[in-house]
């Protein structure tokens, strides 16, 4: 049956149905995937007829995919005829396999879309974005920033499909942005990916960021990351920042994160906090560990955490 599906998939697929045999998810995706690359109009007309479930779902994606290889605007033409999740999902699927072939006509379609959602615009963007930011990313960046300031939020698509190889001409493009929430969300998937690969050149990167409060928030995203991987390493790199109150909100991140996976850890960054308000958070993260546990462990974090009162 699977040699048939190769040399002749309509015939092979025909058949399967005619003797009304249910299909498992492996036959039908690998009946479906090579009808659809031999016709992907077939392949589409055969899943649509089946009924409504996530696996039609992926198969109208797989057949959707396969056309827009040839025919993109016939795909999205069939993808816009969908429903509900359906749609929006098979618009992504068709506009990301256009983007691979040519980014800017996907990208000339969306700007001239009139069709679609907010959310499915939103989506769009970040789907077509990313495929073309990782060819391209400063002619993904370029085109972006010509679009309405309501688009720029998608340039995290562009910075997170060049993050993982190039995170410092990530950052270069991600100073380019001059929406200051549109950076500040930028800046905050850059360290989420450069964390992984290298959190010490992140942390350094972080350090030269002038707002105080979105310096700390990025730190935090940086050491929760790192923390993942070597707590010990992290936990000591903390102590190499250069403001004291940068110091402490990352060890009361900290605490509050991982406080029900490692309370030892936990509390050996509490000692370390020297900041009255994060001091609070911190012992109150730990005061609620420990009161159904350690009820007299607990009472170690009660007063420092502001809670005396709270039971009576």
């Amino acid at each position: 049956m699977m040699l048939w599906s190769q040399l002749d998939p309509p015939a092979a697929l025909a058949a399967w149905t005619e003797r009304d045999i249910p299909l498992n998810e492996w036959v039908d995706q690998h009946l479906v995937g090579n009808l659809a690359q031999h016709d992907p109009y077939a392949a589409f007309d055969w899943v649509l007829a089946q009924p409504t479930s996530s696996r039609r779902q992926y198969l109208l994606r797989s057949a959707l995919s396969e056309m827009a290889k040839v025919a993109p605007r016939d795909a999205l033409d069939r993808a816009q005829e969908l429903r509900s999740n359906e749609r929006e999902q098979s618009i992504d699927a068709v506009l990301s396999e256009w983007a691979r072939s040519d980014h800017r006509a996907a990208a000339r379609w969306i700007a001239g879309a009139d069709t679609l959602s907010q959310a499915e615009l939103r989506s769009a963007l970040h789907s077509v974005l990313h495929v073309w930011g990782e060819a391209d990313a400063p002619a993904a960046l370029n085109w972006l920033l010509a679009q309405p300031q309501s688009w720029h939020e998608a340039a995290s698509s562009v910075i997170s499909a060049l993050a993982d190889d190039a995170p410092e001409r990530a950052a270069r493009l991600v100073e380019r942005l001059s929406d200051p929430e549109v950076r500040s969300s930028a800046r905050s998937t850059l360290v989420s990916h450069w964390a992984d690969s290298d959190p010490r050149a992140a942390v350094r990167w972080v350090g030269a960021v002038a707002d105080a409060e979105e310096r700390r928030g990025l730190y935090a995203d940086v050491f929760r990351a790192w923390a993942r991987e070597d707590r010990d390493a992290a936990a000591q790199s903390i102590r190499l920042l250069r403001a004291g109150k940068d110091r402490d909100a990352v060890r009361c991140d900290l605490v509050q994160t991982v406080v029900y996976e490692d309370v030892d850890f936990a509390e050996e960054l509490y000692l370390r906090i020297n900041d009255a308000d994060e001091l609070r958070q911190a012992a109150a993260s730990l005061y609620h560990y420990w009161e159904d546990r350690d009820p007299q462990r607990a009472r170690r974090y009660q007063r420092a955490a502001g809670l005396d009162d709270e039971r009576g």
